[in-house]
């Protein structure tokens, strides 16, 4: 119990953990890919604005109003950091002139080849390979991005690096101090459940001796209405000591455990069998479908107990007239135990609160029918013994079904 809840508790807060890197990551490179972005579109706005060239820089020498009006978002230095070229278009979409003056790696027919491929794209700006281009009229122009776009990546990747780094030092963190957070939990429940075991042995003992003085009225007095009563009261005692018990050694893993390889096929039969009578008693359709054959290998007292109570759950929350089906299906090397019957009412849907200790349906709170609710908690616990999953759930509002799935061991 303790390492499932130790088990989800590093899983939760790997999780949270993991969201936010992944939320900050996004934001970060998001930022970065659009100030990328931003960075190449003021630069093609210029060259834009300049036929496809970089406005001639204004310079005090000579004098006032020559060159170009100076512009906050230009440089001096971007003509000489920019690499880029420009390629002008006919109203026919066919290339009339063609800019490689300021780069080097881009032949006159390589600039051909772009233009007519971002004007095929029928964009005003966009990516072809790492050249950012942007389209005004018959004019379009490129800049090599390279340099921003490695730079990126490189951002990118490196983040990656120490986000992964970052959640693996986490989890190692998470893994330690969650063996410390968990340590007050692990000794209440071990406290608790030694309880149970210690009060269930000091109750059988009193138990014993009240059964002996009530044997030994009715020898003197005879069997009357209240020995009767209190023999009744007894043995619903005596069976919800050992239910605790029994769920408690299994809670501490100090349960008998034996497994071997046996027909299960034949424990599904035998158990039914012990249903078919009081089915007939009341009334109640029977079926069963067992796949014959079926060797498995686990604790056979446990699953011939996990049969047993499943079986008898059924039987007594299945209304008078009503029926029972059960059924034993291979999967590989798992088994599916399926054990469904009809209900006055219920709420379509899961159920699974009834493995819960104590749990019983709001139907069953009533003396008509005996039980602590601890029978589905018990075969909770056989079927996580066998490596397996049980559920309840109902697939309309007139029937309940519990699917138990065990691995074979």
């Amino acid at each position: 119990m303790i390492d499932k809840l130790r088990r989800k508790f590093i899983s939760v807060a790997l999780i949270s953990v993991s969201i936010v890197i992944v939320i900050i990551m996004v934001v970060l490179n998001l930022s970065n890919y659009r100030s990328t972005v931003s960075k190449a579109d003021k630069t093609l706005s210029l060259l834009i604005d300049n036929d496809g060239t970089f406005p001639v820089p204004p310079k005090e020498m000579d004098g006032p109003g020559t060159g170009a009006p100076e512009r906050k978002d230009f440089s001096p230095e971007s003509p000489f950091e920019s690499r880029y070229f420009s390629v002008h278009l006919d109203d026919d979409g066919k290339v009339i002139d063609v800019n490689t003056d300021s780069i080097a790696a881009v032949t006159e027919e390589q600039a051909a080849k772009y233009a007519l491929s971002a004007a095929e794209k029928d964009k005003k700006s966009g990516f072809i390979g790492n050249y950012r281009y942007e389209c005004s009229g018959s004019l379009i122009v490129f800049l090599d991005a390279t340099r921003d776009l490695e730079s990126f990546r490189s951002f990118l990747g490196t983040s990656i690096t120490v986000a992964a780094a970052g959640l693996l030092c986490v989890f190692f963190l998470v893994l330690f101090f969650s063996k410390l957070a968990m340590k007050p939990i692990a000794l209440s429940m071990a406290k608790q459940k030694r309880f149970i075991t210690d009060a269930s042995h000091e109750i059988r003992t009193p138990l014993t001796i009240i059964d002996a003085n009530t044997e030994v009225i009715e020898m003197t007095t005879g069997e009357n209405e209240w020995t009767r009563s209190t023999r009744a009261q007894i043995a619903r005692l005596t069976e919800l000591t050992k239910s605790l018990v029994s769920l408690s050694r299994m809670d501490e893993g100090t349960a008998s455990f034996k497994p071997a390889e046996f027909s299960i096929s034949d424990a599904a039969s035998d158990t039914a069998q012990q249903f078919e009578a009081p089915a007939l008693i009341g009334s109640k359709e029977f079926d069963k479908e067992i796949e014959p054959g079926l060797r498995f290998c686990g604790d056979e007292k446990k699953i011939r107990q996990l049969l047993f109570l499943l079986l008898d759950n059924a039987l007594k929350y299945s209304p008078p007239d009503g029926w029972i089906r059960f059924s034993l299906k291979s999967n590989g090397r798992k088994v599916t135990i399926e054990v469904s019957n009809s209900v006055t009412s219920i709420s379509k849907g899961s159920h699974d609160q009834v493995f819960d200790r104590f749990m019983r349906m709001d139907s069953s709170r009533n003396s008509a029918i005996p039980g602590y609710g601890l029978g589905l908690s018990i075969a909770q616990s056989i079927v996580e013994l066998h490596k397996g999953r049980i559920t309840a759930f109902s697939p309309d509002d007139k029937s309940f079904c519990i699917q138990a799935t065990i691995q074979s061991l």
